[in-house]
């Protein structure tokens, strides 16, 4: 049976152009639904203005006006979700990725990230060969000027492995970004 090396940290990869249309392709779509929400935050405050102004003229001629209130919240849950994708789009990805990986090293394997916008912390799970990589990284996280604090979740070693890895999962809270 032949071995496979797996190579995690691979520094020379070429972009493909595959991946740059599909990344060129996903900025227009974020810039067509930037300018869509903007456009239908224009038209709902209008909306609302003239809707008070209608409003306060019914009560000066004394004719009584009652909103409907749930459409009103229902439009409100719209605003507020759309809002939270807005967030999530603008999260500056790169730069935290950057940081995520400058931070590894050889004995240290990413599994996964889950950016948490609104609470300012992102979760990291790594894998690494001894409790000193582990540490390490977290040493290596906490220098990096993005992060005010990052603390380590939980760790478990990986007994089925027979080099018996250790899973630690942090907790990484960025400070304000743009």
């Amino acid at each position: 049976m032949q071995r496979v090396r797996l190579d995690y940290q691979r520094r020379e990869v070429p972009l493909p152009r595959a991946g740059l249309l599909l990344l060129l392709a996903a900025v227009v779509v974020m810039a067509a639904l930037a300018g869509q929400y903007l456009n239908l935050s224009r038209k709902l405050a209008d909306s609302d203005a003239a809707a008070d102004r209608l409003e306060s003229t019914a009560r000066r001629h004394g004719i009584l006006v009652s909103r409907d209130v749930k459409a009103d919240s229902e439009q409100g849950d719209e605003i507020r979700y759309a809002n939270d994708v807005l967030r999530q789009l603008t999260l500056p990805w790169d730069q935290l990725f950057e940081t995520i990986e400058a931070a590894g090293g050889k004995d240290v394997a990413l599994l996964s990230l889950a950016p948490d916008r609104q609470k300012h912390q992102v979760r990291i799970s790594i894998e690494a060969k001894n409790p000193d990589a582990g540490l390490n990284y977290l040493k290596g996280l906490e220098a990096r000027d993005i992060f005010q604090t990052v603390r380590i979740s939980s760790h478990q070693i990986q007994l089925q492995d027979p080099e018996r890895p250790i899973r630690f999962t942090l907790q990484a809270t960025w400070k304000d970004l743009p």
